[in-house]
């Protein structure tokens, strides 16, 4: 296996804001410093680690002044690589991931913000959680002491929506961007109007939304998170996947995401019949073929441009999740696992999605 080669981008001075990828990578990391501080925003593996506080180094920052944060579900390989190269460091996530053993740092799999699928979890909900050492809750009063994991040599912090990481003089207002997959938490420099959008926003594709909670509409949460990013006026978005936005081109992406969404949400609706059902295997094979396309619905799948035809299954069963909860379409159950969808008390038109 070939030496992995990272890129440091430089976005902004004071906050001085870098962005980290890989060498043939879309998956993106951020390195934020001021005032001799540095917050590390989704390191991905423990090569790309070792960049970061080689720049970190560079800004003359001491290991302890290092802290690290999640957007999304960090894997056991991230920790243990955050264990090996960066002990004692607090690390701040929506959701912290309980892990009962180690694998072995550098074992070959893919690290950093995944799904954590079939992990233990430790069950914290967003907005339920406390913010630890070096975090403030919104109000500026100091929460918590911060949730131990690993024998104490990471101090894994549970933050909320709206409380506020502290790196140098900058104040990082956190907030609450689940939808497309659970446990998601944008990061937002309100004087800059900087977000770090993690996984919630794509600049050159539309994330596919999973249904992560049956009892939870993820799209219509996901809708939610992007209106509430407009009303915060980002003028750059920094994501977790693919290129950034500029204030040039920040709100027109979040707008053309909404269109998207909303263009997915009328396709669906529109092959369920006025009069009469659709099978659910039925509506599945004519929405995306026999098959989901390879990459669809995997967390930083390369979906450039996704239009309607490119959904993948989880995003058909996520529009079927809101046109539900809206009455737009009824869902009756036959045999096991069989559903029939027919029209709602409910119209939809195009205009009510935007």
């Amino acid at each position: 296996m070939g030496k992995s080669r990272f890129i440091w981008e430089q976005i902004t001075e004071e906050p001085d804001i870098y962005k980290v990828t890989e060498v043939g990578s879309r998956q993106n990391c951020y390195f934020v410093a001021s005032k001799g501080e540095a917050l590390l925003i989704d390191p991905r593996s423990a090569d790309m680690l070792r960049s970061i506080l080689r720049l970190s180094r560079a800004f003359d920052i001491t290991e302890g002044k290092n802290r690290v944060f999640f957007t999304g579900i960090a894997d056991r390989n991230i920790y243990n690589a955050l264990r090996s190269q960066l002990p004692k460091a607090t690390v701040y996530s929506m959701v912290i991931p309980q892990y009962t053993d180690e694998l072995p740092e550098d074992s070959g799999e893919e690290l950093g913000g995944g799904q954590a699928c079939g992990e233990e979890l430790n069950g914290a909900q967003a907005g339920g959680a406390q913010a630890g050492d070096g975090a403030q809750a919104g109000d500026g009063t100091q929460t918590g002491d911060g949730t131990q994991t690993g024998e104490g040599e990471i101090n894994a912090t549970q933050v909320r929506d709206g409380d506020v990481i502290r790196v140098g003089d900058q104040s990082l207002r956190c907030i609450s961007a689940e939808g497309s997959r659970r446990g998601q938490m944008a990061l937002l420099i309100p004087e800059k109007g900087i977000l770090f959008a993690g996984g919630a926003v794509g600049c050159d594709y539309v994330p596919d939304v999973e249904i992560w909670d049956e009892k939870i509409d993820a799209l219509g949460l996901q809708i939610e998170t992007l209106r509430r990013f407009k009303q915060l006026r980002v003028r750059c978005i920094l994501p977790g996947y693919g290129a950034s936005a500029s204030c040039a081109s920040a709100a027109e992406v979040i707008d053309k995401m909404l269109a998207q969404y909303a263009i997915q949400i009328l396709e669906v609706y529109q092959k369920v019949p006025a009069f009469g059902s659709i099978a659910e295997e039925d509506l599945l094979k004519r929405q995306c073929g026999e098959r989901a396309p390879e990459g669809a619905g995997v967390r930083g799948a390369d979906v450039r441009d996704a239009g309607p035809s490119d959904t993948g299954r989880c995003g058909i069963e996520s529009c079927l999740r809101y046109l539900l909860y809206r009455k737009y379409i009824r869902r009756k159950e036959g045999e096991p696992s069989h559903f029939e969808y027919r029209r709602g008390s409910m119209n939809l038109t195009d205009w009510e999605l935007m």
